[in-house]
């Protein structure tokens, strides 16, 4: 038993560590096949009891190595077969295809030593062997070559099953077969199942943090931050995640997951990524004693718009596999080097679409290809574009490391034809690279033993020192370059400047000063396990710290970085650095300061550890300084120099920053200004979001919250001093300044028919609001043009040329339409939405100052795109709404769209307000027509729905506490008798296959029973028989109908419709536009991840316009109809629910099998049909009675016909 517990624990670690290094092995499968080998060895040895410990572990060790070995003889075979395909093509065969990496799977051989090693984690080099083409092969051809492997894996795989089984029994042969059908079936995943996906476009969001060690002294809570983080940011996009961090032996830890729909993508990927990070850990404190520093996570989660996710395209990308190189560093008694492991990682949302090589814009996939040929890289990669930033970043980031810094300085100074380096006709130049770099390190070493390296003549001696010691072996370095002396000059020139200031940051800088495209970037680099760098350029990125507990969190959502940092007992805060620092809260540690990177320049910043002795960061400075100031190639000595402390608290904290807008790097003090290092405690900044351990339904809590929200919407537009009340002052302000001019310019005879007043935009569910909020302001203003737009149009037309060319489909441009006088008012709930964001920028530069935004918060990029800024004291611009709903992690629409509404409806009872006091020439120039008492009469209705109607819809108060009467629960009764409906098919499948089981397993089907009773015996010999098939007959009739016999039962016990179709129902939502397409809307999404079998459809229609043209053809048995009834004892809408109630008919009268559509209706209005309408919920009126319901003086229990008379 000792020795099955020892091999299973191999096993299982062979498992973890395969899976965690993202290997062709399917980690659940694989963990299942781990405990089944477990308990197979657990049965065979329960016999066994001789041996001691040590033998049983010596054997376990052994069966442990045939294990492995197994694997990799069977992973070197499939590679072979892979190889000898693509020799047997005759254009493919040739010497570089045959070569011994190819035959080693382009693994090196230390690998897979290690890869045999007992109890030890199966090295990331191994994962992934693959063979390397000459050429690209037909599309045939290919299909011929992928194919050789798996088949020859599963033909080695048979063999070995068979040989186990009729040879003799050995343990040998057994756990060879198993290891053969491990890599069988890995082979069919990865080379039959998968598929490459190429040219993705994504919508993602990067996540991440640091620690400083020296600083962690209350406990930094990495893995609950983290999932916290990644939830948050799931909210972009949450179908792939990944994680990646440096470990101190210079290695890189990285696990990307792709979950299943039901799946979370933070849980598992925090989960994932410390379980294999605890092997990883292992693995590397046995090759490695160094500490490190800060422990730094870099993260990204997306959401794939043009492919399926895949764990290849998945972020942080490695552009190469990892490599050893030689990097010298500067330290406190000078300079030395060593050999460390080089990898690069970059996580990036946004599209790269053009970089410029050799005085071309070339194409992200054309700088794939290159890259390729340049970097040596011989495995496939990803075919998204950011793995070509981490590409790019590879190549650029060259400090230290003199065989990177000739790669690049080669490509600079004899620019070769880029056609034929991607043909491969411009030769090797890897090795005489690689030998100049061999020479350039023995050169550097002597060099800098003897001499500083500070001053500029300092670099013009080291380069004539390279010149005369390369040029004196050209005859070796087999590149004519090294012969040509000038040329030669400037190469090594280049190279130096590449060695000494060719930093991760400046390669960024580079990178993002050529690129084309939006960028919101991260990226680390194992040569600078104490750094990384966050960039941002047409996509959000910010970054918050934490100085007493020494963390720094970074996104592109600012709501992860409110996430507890600590949430322990947290000591009394002091002053610690030059920022005030604000006391904590309820025993929860939380940054205290953010900075918003500059999304429209472009803003670079480098965060960096370097705690204790600084000569050596200094002298590595001068040293750059020095190369700067002799060739200014990499933008100056400024990049070099810029470094500052933020917080004295935290000394061995390091920032350079570089924005674009500044023309440069940012000093310490301008870094520092409270409007540009946001304090967290501002009033202006969202509250924290809500805390993803908490177990709550979501949906529910904001639900609940609704009347808490709308109290404070009130509560502001009650307040003269309310922000949004003083916005709403300037849009009043702005529209008679602009209805004065209008005017002027009609009397002159130059109004046009083109001018734009009031431009209301958005998409999806802030569009439908905003349309309705048009409509509203068109009626209130009649005189107005008032005009909604989805700003995926306006984007589509505002980025043409001078927006002449309309969509097709659309009039929208500038020949139909003038917004040059336009007030705008931009709507979206996250103050970040895409279209929108970019839409208000897009405006911004049409109308100027005349542009409103309308977000869930104050502290958004929307707010910030009109000038609002939340610093603490900032003041208030009067350019945005806010409708106090903040961040809602939930997809379905509730209390966002609801507090939306009801700020703009504050909106316009303001306007009506106002403009009931205005002069008579505003009222003519707007059409006003509303009196002061019909705008109290609208006041009123809108107060009784804010303090009464709201809460008892939901059923609690504005404090959060149920209410004793309400109308919620025949809301609820209604939803829970509909889902009796929905849950039908699952509870008849159930009901089924009890059935099923209890009479296959009893062997008493329900006929058969019967007709088992003793009575039978009376009947004749020859009448049994026959009364025996028959009830065969029936047995088999009612197993092949049982899912109908059930759901009749159910239906008959719950007292449903009997006749109504079986299957997924069908939901129709009948009323003005923006109802119905936000109740569709929340509707798709509460059943958005539900099973087949107990999911509804849900469609939308305007009741008193096209219901019955849209529907009545598809009406159908179990058909459910919900429709909003207007009131129709107000005169001005009995006609609207007279129209409504005719619809309704129309759809109850296609009837089949006497089974009409279901319906019900919700309005104040308690008259129903009972005829027509099954259900009807009357809500309570919380108003008095208008004039017109005295004059008519209709009951309530009757018909309408009187007042439609």
């Amino acid at each position: 038993m000792i020795e099955t517990l020892f091999f299973g624990g191999e096993l299982l670690l062979l498992a973890l560590s395969t899976t965690a290094h993202d290997s062709r092995f399917a980690g659940w499968w694989q963990c299942i096949l781990v405990f089944a080998i477990v308990l197979l060895n657990a049965i065979a040895d329960k016999d066994s009891a001789e041996g001691n410990i040590v033998e049983k572990f010596i054997s376990a060790l052994g069966k442990a190595f045939v294990l492995r070995f197994s694997i990799v003889a069977s992973l070197l075979f499939h590679e072979l077969a892979h190889l000898v395909a693509a020799a047997s093509m005759k254009n493919e065969l040739s010497q570089s295809l045959l070569s011994t990496r190819n035959f080693l799977g382009n693994v090196d051989v230390l690998s897979w030593v290690i890869a045999l090693v007992p109890f030890f984690p199966w090295p990331a080099s191994a994962c992934n062997p693959f063979v390397e083409l000459v050429r690209e092969p037909s599309k045939d051809s290919y299909r011929f070559i992928r194919l050789a492997g798996p088949i020859a894996s599963i033909s080695l795989a048979a063999f070995a099953a068979i040989s186990a089984i009729l040879g003799p029994n050995s343990s040998t042969a057994n756990l060879f077969a198993l290891g053969s059908w491990m890599v069988a079936g890995g082979a069919l995943a990865s080379d039959v199942f998968s598929h490459n996906i190429v040219d993705t476009k994504f919508y993602c969001g990067n996540f991440g943090m640091m620690v400083i060690c020296a600083l962690d002294r209350l406990g930094v809570q990495v893995p609950d931050i983290l999932r916290e983080m990644a939830g948050t940011t799931a909210a972009r996009g949450g179908q792939a995640g990944g994680l990646v961090t440096l470990l101190p032996d210079g290695s890189g830890h990285r696990t990307r997951y792709v979950p299943f729909k039901r799946a979370d993508v933070a849980d598992g990927l925090i989960d994932r990524f410390f379980t294999g990070l605890y092997f990883s850990k292992m693995s590397a404190a046995l090759f490695s004693s160094s500490t490190a520093h800060c422990r730094m996570f870099l993260g990204h989660t997306r959401f794939a718009t043009s492919s399926k996710p895949s764990t290849n395209e998945s972020h942080p990308h490695r552009f190469s596999y990892p490599r050893k190189v030689r990097m010298w560093r500067a330290g406190a008694n000078g300079w030395s080097s060593s050999v460390e492991r080089y990898e690069l990682y970059v996580t990036h949302n946004g599209d790269f679409d053009y970089w410029p090589l050799f005085g071309r814009m070339r194409t992200q996939g054309e700088i794939g290809l290159w890259l390729k040929k340049i970097l040596g890289a011989t495995h496939e990669i990803a075919g998204c574009d950011s793995v070509k930033v981490a590409g790019v970043m590879e190549l650029l980031r060259t400090q230290g490391v003199w065989e990177y810094s000739f790669r690049l300085a080669y490509q600079l100074v004899t620019t070769p034809s880029f056609e034929e380096t991607i043909a491969g006709k411009n030769g090797q130049i890897a090795g005489p690279i690689r030998a100049a770099a061999a020479i350039a390190d023995h050169v550097f070493g002597d060099f800098v033993k003897s001499s500083e390296l500070s001053e500029p003549e300092h670099v013009r001696a080291l380069a004539t020192k390279l010149v005369e010691a390369l040029y004196g072996a050209r005859a070796q370095l087999e590149l004519q370059i090294f012969s040509l002396q000038p040329v030669l000059e400037r190469l090594v020139l280049k190279a130096i400047a590449n060695f000494l200031e060719g930093d991760l940051y400046n390669a960024l800088v580079r990178f993002l000063g050529d690129a084309e495209g939006s960028f919101g970037i991260t990226a680390c680099c194992s040569l600078d396990q104490s750094l990384m760098c966050i960039a941002s350029r047409g996509q959000a990125m910010c970054v918050s710290f934490c100085p007493e507990a020494g963390a720094i969190l970074w996104g592109s959502e600012s709501a992860t970085q409110l996430v507890p940092v600590i949430t322990s007992k947290a000591p009394e805060r002091r002053q610690t650095s030059d920022v005030e620092q604000p006391r904590a809260k309820d025993s929860v540690l939380r940054c205290t300061h953010r900075h918003d990177l500059d999304e429209n320049g472009g803003e670079i910043i480098e965060v960096a550890i370097y705690p204790g002795d600084q000569n050596g960061r200094l002298r590595m400075e001068a040293a750059a300084r020095a190369s700067a100031r002799l060739c200014a190639d990499l933008g100056g000595e400024d990049r070099i120099t810029a470094r500052f402390q933020p917080f004295t608290a935290t000394e061995s904290l390091y920032l350079r920053v570089f924005r674009k807008v500044d023309g440069g790097m940012v000093p310490r003090d301008n870094f520092l200004k409270s409007d540009s290092l946001i304090s967290l405690e501002s009033d202006l900044v969202d509250p924290p979001p809500p805390r993803r351990g908490l177990k709550v339904d979501r949906v529910e809590a904001d639900l609940r919250d609704i009347p808490r929200v709308l109290e404070l919407v009130r509560a502001d537009w009650k307040s003269e001093n309310g922000r949004n009340r003083r916005t709403a002052a300037e849009f009043y302000r702005l529209l008679q300044e602009q209805l004065q001019e209008r005017a002027q310019e009609q009397d002159q005879g130059n109004g046009g028919r083109l001018e734009v007043d009031v431009l209301v935009t958005g998409v999806e569910a802030s569009l439908w609001i905003g349309e309705q909020f048009a409509s509203d302001l068109q009626t209130l203003f009649p005189s107005l043009r008032v005009l909604p737009i989805s700003s995926n149009k306006i984007i589509g037309v505002l980025s043409n040329h001078r927006g002449s060319a309309p969509m097709a489909g659309f009039a929208f441009s500038s020949l139909t339409l003038s917004l040059k006088k336009a007030i705008v008012v931009s709507i979206s709930h996250s103050g970040q939405t895409f279209p929108t964001l970019h839409a208000t920028h897009a405006l911004r530069k049409v109308c100027g100052n005349r542009l409103f935004v309308l977000t869930g918060a104050i502290d958004s990029k929307m707010a910030s795109a009109v000038g609002q800024s939340c610093y603490p004291g900032a003041p208030w611009i009067g350019r945005v709404w806010y409708t106090f709903s903040g961040w809602r992690p939930s997809e379905a629409l509730t209390v966002s769209t609801v507090s939306c509404h009801q700020t703009l409806s504050e909106l316009l009872l303001f306007l009506a307000k106002k403009a009931s006091r205005a002069d008579d020439l505003f009222r003519l120039r707007t059409g006003f027509k509303l009196t002061a008492s019909d705008v109290s009469d609208f006041a009123r209705l809108n107060e009784s729905i804010i303090t009464e109607g709201a809460p008892s819809l939901v059923g609690y108060n504005s404090a959060g506490e149920p209410l004793a009467e309400s109308q919620a629960p025949k809301l609820r009764a209604q939803g829970r008798r509909w889902a009796l409906h929905i849950l039908e098919t699952p509870w008849a499948w159930i009901l089924s296959t009890m059935y099923i089981f209890g009479t296959i397993i009893g062997g008493s089907p329900l006929f058969s029973a019967i007709r088992r009773r003793g009575w039978i015996d009376s009947i004749e010999p020859s009448g049994q028989d026959a009364l025996t098939y028959i009830c065969l007959i029936l047995d088999s009739i009612l197993y092949s109908f049982l899912p109908l016999f059930f759901s009749i039962i159910l239906r008959i016990i719950q007292g449903r419709p009997l006749t109504a179709r079986l299957g997924k129902r069908t939901i129709v939502i009948g009323d003005v536009p923006y109802v119905n397409q936000l109740i569709e809307s929340y509707v798709s999404k509460m059943f958005a991840e539900s099973y087949s079998i107990a999911s509804v459809e849900c469609h939308g229609a305007n009741a008193v316009d096209h219901l019955v043209h849209r529907f009545t053809h598809r009406v159908v048995r179990g058909l459910l109809i919900a429709v909003g009834r207007p009131d129709g004892r107000l005169f001005s809408l009995t006609k609207a629910e007279s129209w409504v109630l005719m619809s309704l008919q129309q759809c109850k009268s296609i009837v089949h099998l006497l089974s009409p559509p279901e319906i019900i209706t919700v309005g104040h209005n308690p008259y129903h049909n009972t005829k027509v309408i099954d259900s009807h919920i009357a809500l309570e009126r919380r108003r008095p009675k208008f004039f017109c319901e005295m004059l008519s003086d209709v009951k309530e229990d009757e018909p309408l016909s009187r007042n439609a008379n």
